[in-house]
């Protein structure tokens, strides 16, 4: 699997998905919630101008891109993407989320919240990467 094999198209629907996902989870779902424990008000994440919406959406498009990579390295359809997700997001980003438990003291609860967005975020983009390759 080369990098130019991976279906752009994929990617960009992947993310955009993602970030779907991320403003029910962190507004309406468990908005409220992620305030409590991260501490950060919602008046200020709803004050959050174009340039962090920016910045989150080239995060996401990084972690699809990379995410489609190892899907592709797989060579699965859609079930098989959203595995690869699971596997991506609990080796990875729920690890380095426990990181912020232990040396900045942060909330159990806020690594729930997050790890079980990122988990659903990756298995979501996973199994759509699957399934566009």
């Amino acid at each position: 699997m080369e990098f130019s094999d991976i279906n752009l198209w994929s990617v960009l629907v992947a993310a955009v998905a993602s970030m779907v996902l991320g403003a029910l989870w962190y507004g309406p779902l468990f908005g409220k919630r992620w305030s409590k424990y991260s501490k950060v008000p919602l008046t200020e994440m709803k004050k959050a101008g174009a340039q962090v919406w920016l910045m989150g959406f080239v995060n996401t498009l990084v972690i699809a891109f990379f995410l489609a990579y190892f899907v592709g390295l797989a060579g699965v359809n859609e079930w098989g993407g959203a595995l690869v997700g699971l596997f991506a997001a609990v080796g990875f980003s729920a690890t380095v989320l426990f990181s912020a438990v232990l040396w900045e003291k942060r909330p159990i609860e806020l690594l729930y919240l997050n790890s079980a967005f990122w988990i659903l975020s990756f298995m979501l983009m996973g199994a759509m990467l699957g399934y566009m390759a």
